[in-house]
């Protein structure tokens, strides 16, 4: 994938030529990874779409996380490494990889259907860990297994490396152990992206991080960025 578009701002990104064929094939294949096993068109909910939403690829972006997504796209911009837990069908990786062209991306996913009311994930995560390699294959690497045993030892494995941009987007009750497991590679001012604020164990999960002083809250408007009740961006101490 060439690195050669640099979008301006976030508008700029979405309405390009590059975005948009980006976004198709990767939604085609992951509808064709569940199509092949007899399984329709549905996804855990994400950035972009509703959750379970049947046909997905030619639904409307949800509009209520129009914050969420213009939030991604600038912290992304502001940030060298990404560290994604719960990579789902890859569309917020998608868009932090196209907004920032120097971007590197470290994603774990368990990818595995813990909850009998979930889409297949087990079927398409896999299918978009395999789109996002193909499509980035200098600036991604993808990790599939359980975040409370792959952080940390993804830690142990690269001492040296730097994560200024974390974002928590899945199991709701591990934030705390996952902060924890990688904040040794955080410096300060690193961001730390708590999906789905509106749910109370992510709210308890960041109330602990910031009594322990493993992270504070951040001024929007310095960052220009917009507070929004569906995630949290907290800075590392």
């Amino acid at each position: 994938m060439s690195s050669n578009f640099h979008p301006s701002d976030y508008h700029d990104l979405l309405s390009s030529a590059q975005w948009n064929e980006n976004l198709r094939d990767l939604n085609q294949y992951v509808a064709h990874s569940l199509e092949q096993v007899g399984e329709p068109p549905a996804l855990n909910g994400n950035l972009f779409y509703e959750h379970r939403a049947t046909g997905f690829q030619t639904q409307p972006f949800i509009e209520r996380f129009e914050p969420k997504r213009r939030n991604f796209f600038d912290l992304a911009r502001r940030s060298t490494c990404l560290f994604e837990i719960g990579v789902n069908a890859g569309h917020s990786m998608l868009l932090a990889l196209m907004a920032n062209p120097e971007l590197k991306c470290v994603g774990v996913d368990v990818c595995q259907r813990l909850n009998r009311r979930w889409a297949r994930v087990d079927i398409y995560v896999p299918a978009a860990f395999n789109w996002l390699r193909y499509k980035f294959p200098d600036r991604v690497e993808l990790i599939k297994g359980n975040s409370l045993i792959e952080a940390p030892a993804y830690a142990l494995r690269h001492p040296d490396a730097k994560i200024d941009f974390l974002h928590l987007d899945g199991a709701k009750d591990t934030h705390l152990r996952e902060v924890l497991a990688l904040h040794a590679l955080m410096p300060s001012g690193a961001f730390i992206v708590h999906d789905d604020s509106n749910l109370r164990p992510v709210r308890i999960a960041d109330r602990q991080l910031r009594r322990l002083n493993f992270s504070k809250p951040i001024d929007y408007s310095e960052f220009s960025l917009t507070d929004c009740e569906f995630h949290l961006v907290r800075a590392a101490t």
